[in-house]
């Protein structure tokens, strides 16, 4: 790591978790923590998403970042099989959680 200080080290994350790539890179990280197969090509996932503007289920217009609510953008996954099901609103991700 080119930055040994840890001040200016974590102000260098801070600014680049702002960038395409660092949004990208997290939001891939988090797909991997919550369960999702290994399987995949996460670029290409990732690709879909971003070009996703409706939920796949009940066609309603996604919103993403800043608060979630009802019509936040979920990546929706099997939590057994961990297989991708579709981009859902987030109402239509926990109603197919709890079916």
């Amino acid at each position: 790591m080119p930055l040994k200080d840890p001040i200016k080290r974590r102000a260098y994350y801070n600014e680049w978790k702002k960038t395409e790539a660092g949004i990208k890179s997290n939001r891939i990280n988090t797909w991997k923590q919550r369960g999702i197969s290994e399987d995949y090509d996460f670029n290409i996932i990732y690709d879909i998403y971003v070009s996703t503007d409706f939920c796949d289920y009940c066609d309603v217009e996604l919103v993403e970042g800043g608060k979630r609510c009802s019509r936040t953008k979920c990546l929706d996954h099997h939590h057994i099989t961990r297989e991708i099901r579709g981009i859902l609103c987030n109402t239509c991700n926990l109603n197919e959680a709890l079916a």
